[in-house]
């Protein structure tokens, strides 16, 4: 007489164990992916801003230095390509002339002022996003000019429409 064999009473309970190799790429991009997100979006606003620093200060192109000798070029015809320039108001054009000497101004918040936006009380050129509009007056007002004020919802009120 044969005996057949007891089933295991683990077996549901208990999946298959296996060994799995993590490497740090597993990690970085598991338990880790906020912390390494986080450092890359810092290194590249850190070169951003550099960049923008670099540019207001007028830095020659000469001193900068292209590694060209891995750039692998294929040929295209010359007359679907076009020049861009940048005009004085820092916008790509396709068509005129290289502006080589014009004035770069930079924001508190390091964003090129690409057009002439100015608080209507001091007078501070500044970027679009650092100016707020009056709920009451619709001037542009810097954030010293200008107050933020919570009733219902929030709104923005210049200095002499808050009197």
């Amino acid at each position: 007489m044969e005996m057949t064999k007891r089933a295991c009473p683990f077996e549901s309970d208990v999946g298959r164990q296996l060994k799995v190799h993590v490497g740090q790429k597993e990690v970085n991009s598991g338990v880790l992916k906020e912390k390494q997100m986080q450092s890359v979006y810092d290194r590249t606003m850190n070169l951003l801003r550099e960049g923008a620093k670099t540019m207001a200060l007028n830095t020659s192109a000469d001193d900068i230095k292209l590694n060209t000798s891995n750039i692998k070029c294929n040929s295209v015809d010359a007359t679907k390509l076009k020049q861009t320039f940048l005009n004085n108001m820092l916008q790509i054009e396709t068509t005129g002339t290289e502006s080589q000497n014009f004035a770069v101004a930079l924001c508190g918040c390091c964003r090129i002022i690409d057009s002439q936006s100015q608080c209507n009380r001091c007078d501070q050129i500044l970027c679009t996003t650092c100016l707020t509009e009056c709920a009451d007056c619709l001037g542009s007002f810097c954030q010293n000019c200008s107050l933020l004020i919570y009733d219902n919802d929030e709104r923005s009120l210049c200095l002499d429409c808050y009197r």
